[in-house]
């Protein structure tokens, strides 16, 4: 009987213990899943907050780009308009360089023009000067 008792306790002690194993092991399987679920939730924000912050920081450098696009157009602009203005003041000082030479050559034909004329109108007028007098000497007088 007490063999008996002996065994029925290593019996009932055994499904005692086998029953505290499936429970520990119950309770360790819902710790490491709740673990496994914070650990998740918690990686979840952070992959969240980077997120936000990677946002935000994607949106600065955004409007910082356009300010440095709108900077630059703005200075090409300046550097264009430079430009523009100096190449039209070189292209005025040009054009009245070569109308002053053009001018000049003007002047200078209508001078020679001139003089020819007057050269060829004395000749006429002496041509007819002498004509004159010719015709005076062979007049007769009556």
């Amino acid at each position: 009987m007490i063999l008996f008792l002996l065994a029925l306790i290593i019996v009932i002690g055994g499904y005692f213990i086998y029953r505290l194993t499936k429970q520990i092991n119950n309770l360790k399987n819902i710790i490491t899943l709740s673990i496994k679920a914070q650990v998740s939730e918690n990686k979840l924000y952070l992959l969240d907050e980077a997120d936000n912050k990677s946002s935000n920081d994607l949106e600065l450098l955004s409007k910082e780009l356009e300010n440095i696009k709108r900077n630059k157009q703005d200075e090409f602009k300046v550097y264009v308009e430079d430009l523009i203005k100096s190449k039209y003041f070189d292209n005025k000082d040009m054009l009245i360089r070569k109308f002053d030479k053009v001018s000049k050559n003007v002047d200078i034909k209508h001078q020679q023009f001139i003089s020819e004329e007057l050269q060829k109108l004395r000749s006429e007028l002496n041509k007819d000067l002498e004509n004159i007098v010719d015709s005076i000497r062979n007049m007769k007088i009556y």
